[in-house]
């Protein structure tokens, strides 16, 4: 059986997480609503009270926030004895290895290379096949992702992958739902300023917080969900799908 994991932005304290083993905390998809320090450990020692396990989520790093990330995943390696980080970033990937071998490297939902936009596109039965591949099942990628610590592979349930593939490598995987993310850009669709253009990205006000943009086309089979640099859209249709044995976590991710 599967356990449960809930992937949250804040924790609040009367919030109860009964039905869940472990708390999924930070942001994957924008480097500028990852939390801060001070945030990141007061969720940690929340789960600790609670009996709750933890993993710190990392986000897609640009050079322009790559310090930024560093210095929080450093600081929080100094302030804990072990946890699961995952990474979505090769580089951060590359520097927590390297730096911190008391916490377990995870890869992330967005760099482990599956083909998206499954659910969006009307495919056909040969098309499906290619894209329930797993790259990272690759033999000699494996073998270099053992050899750095790796357990643990994640994946959007946006449509049945082969999960079959990771017997050999004896990966574990992880499931994000309801929501799977398409694609990422540097281009924010909510901080656009008419003056400044693009040039915001330094320093986000995070408006995508407040909002979110559906754009519907009759090409897709669904409409596609906008937040701030993410591209994402909704996969209720996979709740309750078993996705075999290899996939051991399930991680509900409530809000975008």
């Amino acid at each position: 059986m599967s356990s449960k994991a809930i992937f949250l932005k804040h924790i609040r304290h009367e919030q109860s997480f009964e039905e869940y083993q472990r708390i999924y905390f930070g942001i994957d998809y924008c480097p500028h609503l990852m939390p801060t320090v001070p945030e990141i450990i007061s969720a940690y020692r929340q789960c600790q009270r609670r009996g709750l396990q933890f993993t710190l989520v990392t986000p897609i790093c640009f050079e322009i926030v790559r310090s930024r990330i560093e210095n929080i995943i450093g600081n929080f390696a100094d302030q804990v004895s072990d946890a699961e980080v995952v990474v979505n970033d090769w580089g951060m990937f590359e520097y927590l290895t390297s730096n911190f071998k008391h916490l377990e490297p995870v890869i992330g939902r967005l760099i482990t290379r599956t083909k998206r936009f499954a659910q969006v596109l009307k495919l056909n039965d040969e098309e499906k096949r290619h894209f329930a591949t797993l790259p990272l099942a690759h033999p000699h990628i494996s073998k270099w992702l053992k050899a750095k610590g790796v357990k643990r592979l994640e994946f959007d349930g946006e449509h049945k992958l082969d999960f079959a593939q990771l017997n050999e490598t004896k990966f574990k995987g992880s499931v994000y739902l309801p929501y799977n993310i398409i694609s990422i850009t540097r281009y924010c669709s909510v901080a656009f300023d008419q003056q400044a253009g693009w040039q915001n990205y330094r320093d986000c006000a995070k408006a995508c917080r407040d909002n979110v943009i559906f754009l519907a086309n009759p090409e897709f089979s669904k409409p596609l969900i906008i937040k701030g640099c993410a591209r994402l859209t909704s996969n209720e249709s996979m709740l309750g799908i078993d996705f075999g044995e290899q996939v051991d976590r399930l991680i509900s991710w409530p809000e975008v």
